[in-house]
């Protein structure tokens, strides 16, 4: 008991050094949200698996490769003068996947649950938030009544 006492009493003295930073309920939520690790880790998931779903899709597009290559030679030939050979050359390739033994498709579904994974994070990550910041409220109303009573 004498632990929370004298925890209340540092809290109060600590309110009244801090009194010029009273935050509202939605400032207070909105400073929460945007210095909650867990929030913010699930959110770097979520844009992560869904780029790795944009990838697994690719695996069913055809494939196109391009490539161009130029040069240049000079030499000096006293009967023929000044000789510059020039050459160059240009590739294109398009290939297609037709069957991979249903490998792309086991690898889009396994991203598709990936996704939804990180998503259900996401969504866990915000409610436990939800809980702390309801908790601390009502944290402070009870400390608050209580400083309110002994003083």
């Amino acid at each position: 008991m004498k632990k929370v006492a004298t925890s209340v009493v540092f809290f109060a003295l600590s309110a009244n050094v801090y009194a010029d930073q009273v935050y509202t309920w939605q400032q207070s939520v909105d400073v929460a949200v945007k210095n909650n690790s867990a929030l913010s880790a699930a959110q770097n998931k979520l844009d992560s698996v869904k780029d790795q779903e944009m990838v697994s899709r690719s695996n069913f597009f055809p494939q196109a490769t391009a490539s161009y290559s130029a040069g240049e030679t000079g030499s000096t030939d006293p009967a023929l003068g000044n000789v510059v050979t020039r050459s160059s050359s240009m590739s294109l390739s398009i290939s297609q996947s037709i069957f991979n033994g249903l490998s792309d498709l086991a690898k889009l579904r396994q991203s598709y649950a990936n996704t939804r994974s990180a998503e259900t994070t996401g969504t866990t990550a915000k409610a436990q938030l939800s809980y702390d910041i309801k908790s601390a409220f009502e944290r402070f109303g009870s400390v608050k009544e209580y400083v309110t009573l002994t003083y």
